[in-house]
């Protein structure tokens, strides 16, 4: 059996200048020229459902996966699930946090993998993985995202606003990174940081762009 549409779709991206969206329909739209034979077919995002619009979503995700531990301001986590659609992340994983706020999602919390999880349960779903702890501390060792290569398939963990991530979780974490900083503010809203990670993932990943 030959590629299917999504493979050689999802292959021929290259610079990778769409969104998910445009993705999704490019990809409905070969199917149902293909089976229609109807050039004057074009679909739009509303013609189909969440849980179809998800399931071609999950087909082009990026192989990372975001974690938060205690996030106790619920923008920041509808933030980061916002940022997480729009680079297309695997998983988001909640560990021990209460809900989102999801007007700051913008909606996109319907389409992405959200999993609720307890930290003990994480740890035992983490210990084999490339999970990269986001922290600053002094008593830390950790190397700069600049200079950073990723790991195959990363779990990027951040921490709650006031406390950063606990020593429990650390221990899980093969890499601890930082970003670098020049002013006065010795340490980044959660939210931003994290998009900052994952534009940083894409770029070092992609760097044509795609």
């Amino acid at each position: 059996m030959g590629a299917s549409i999504k493979d050689i779709i999802r292959d021929s991206l290259e610079p990778r200048g769409l969104s998910g969206g445009d993705v999704f329909l490019i990809i409905k739209a070969a199917e149902i020229l293909i089976k229609e034979d109807d050039m004057t077919i074009a679909p739009k995002l509303s013609d189909f459902t969440k849980s179809e619009i998800k399931e071609v979503l999950n087909e082009i995700r990026h192989p990372f996966s975001m974690a938060v531990w205690g996030i106790e301001n619920a923008f920041n986590l509808g933030a980061i699930i916002r940022t997480s659609n729009a680079f297309l992340a695997d998983k988001i994983y909640a560990v021990d946090t209460d809900g989102y706020y999801p007007k700051a999602c913008m909606g996109m919390d319907k389409y992405e993998n959200i999993i609720a999880i307890s930290i003990m349960d994480f740890v035992l779903m983490a210990k084999d993985r490339n999970v990269v702890g986001c922290e600053k501390r002094p008593d830390i060792k950790s190397e700069s995202l600049y200079s950073f290569k990723h790991p195959e398939h990363p779990i990027f963990l951040f921490g709650s606003e006031k406390t950063g991530i606990p020593n429990e979780l650390l221990e899980v974490c093969k890499f601890v990174v930082t970003i670098p900083m020049y002013g006065l503010i010795n340490d980044l809203n959660v939210a931003l940081a994290s998009g900052i990670v994952m534009y940083d993932w894409l770029n070092k990943n992609y760097n044509k762009g795609r």
